[in-house]
């Protein structure tokens, strides 16, 4: 069943079909993610902006685990009926689809922060549409495909739910941070040493490190800035905002593709270069854009009431 609907989309490829498939299939990428993020992040909410990247690496770190676990192989390494196309973005296993859950993760948290039509509509249109993109695409069998979805939405779900109920406490959400944080750079050093003694170095195992890299970056960054800056997104106009966001961001792809240059390929590099970024993006670009003057710090409680 799952073969006859590859050979039905591989049918149906067009030039112009390729071209709209991967335009779609970039919706489920970690590049939006971070872009819609770091927005909301220095822009809008700190609060909502932390929750909407958190429950986004969460559900990655959640799908690379279940991947390494299963270990299925893509359609195209199996199928010679079946050629695979945008093999960049096939990394890793198969099951369950990354790009799904990532669509699935982003849309439904997007839906959940702004409760607007336009919100619910565009993770209604995006999230299957993503999905019916790596099908089409030869990187990703259906179950792959629908597997990503249900993970998505429902860990999405839960992760926002549990971050929700911590900014409600009085204390806020600091202890889970931090405990995150060290989570995220333990079980990367867990699965580096069980690669090591029990695989071999066989396991695909990169796409966890970059994740769980960003994790330990922006859960640790997002640790410190709550403790230490205390800046408030709301404050500025528009222009003060736009650009602290484009500097923000330009400094983002600085660190990427500048560690990228500067460092050699493996695991332990790539847990470095994203979490970099996201510690960029959750204290150090606060922290300079605050002695900069891009950023404001929150209001001290004699402001507040006067």
């Amino acid at each position: 069943m799952q073969e006859a609907i590859l050979r039905f989309f591989q049918a149906l490829a067009t030039p112009g079909l390729d071209r709209l498939a991967e335009a779609v299939t970039m919706l489920g990428e970690e590049d939006l993610a971070i872009v819609a993020a770091s927005f909301v992040y220095w822009n809008l909410s700190k609060k909502t902006g932390f929750r909407l990247a958190a429950v986004f690496i969460l559900s990655t770190i959640l799908n690379t685990l279940v991947k390494i676990t299963v270990r299925a192989p893509r359609p195209f390494q199996v199928l010679s009926s079946v050629r695979g196309k945008r093999l960049a973005t096939a990394t890793g296993y198969s099951f369950p689809s990354g790009h799904s859950q990532g669509a699935a993760s982003l849309f439904t948290a997007g839906a959940l922060l702004f409760r607007s039509r336009g919100a619910i509509l565009a993770a209604v249109l995006a999230i299957p549409l993503v999905g019916l993109s790596r099908i089409y695409l030869g990187v990703h069998w259906p179950v792959d495909v629908l597997a990503g979805i249900a993970l998505g939405v429902t860990s999405t779900l839960v992760f926002w739910e549990i971050f929700r109920r911590q900014d409600e406490t009085q204390d806020g959400p600091g202890r889970l941070v931090s405990i995150l944080a060290a989570g995220a750079g333990g079980a990367a050093l867990i699965l580096l040493l069980l690669d090591w003694v029990f695989f071999h170095g066989s396991l695909d195992i990169r796409d966890f490190f970059k994740i769980s890299g960003a994790g330990t970056g922006f859960f640790g960054g997002y640790f410190l800035e709550t403790r230490f800056l205390g800046f408030d997104a709301r404050r500025g106009g528009p222009g003060l905002k736009a650009l602290r966001y484009i500097l923000g961001l330009f400094g983002a792809a600085a660190f990427l593709l500048g560690l990228k240059i500067l460092f050699p390929g493996g695991n332990i590099f790539a847990f470095i270069r994203y979490g970099a970024v996201g510690f960029w993006a959750a204290f150090l670009w606060p922290f300079l854009g605050t002695k900069m003057g891009l950023f404001l710090r929150e209001p001290s409680a004699e402001e507040s009431h006067e």
